[in-house]
């Protein structure tokens, strides 16, 4: 399972992009997989140092 220790989204407005960047967070090995899928800009680094994202 991905621990995801940073999660940096670019959104609209800043509640959009802070509220997607904690969701994320909070699902853990699901958050890169619901990142993508929300279509947002988005990087995230993991527990391991992996790094990755629709920005990278």
């Amino acid at each position: 399972m991905r621990h995801l220790a940073a999660v940096s989204v670019i959104g609209d407005f800043c509640v959009v992009a802070g509220s997607a960047s904690t969701i994320a967070m909070l699902k853990e090995g699901e958050g890169t997989e619901w990142l993508q899928n929300l279509g947002l800009p988005h990087l995230w680094v993991d527990t391991h140092g992996e790094t990755g994202g629709s920005m990278g």
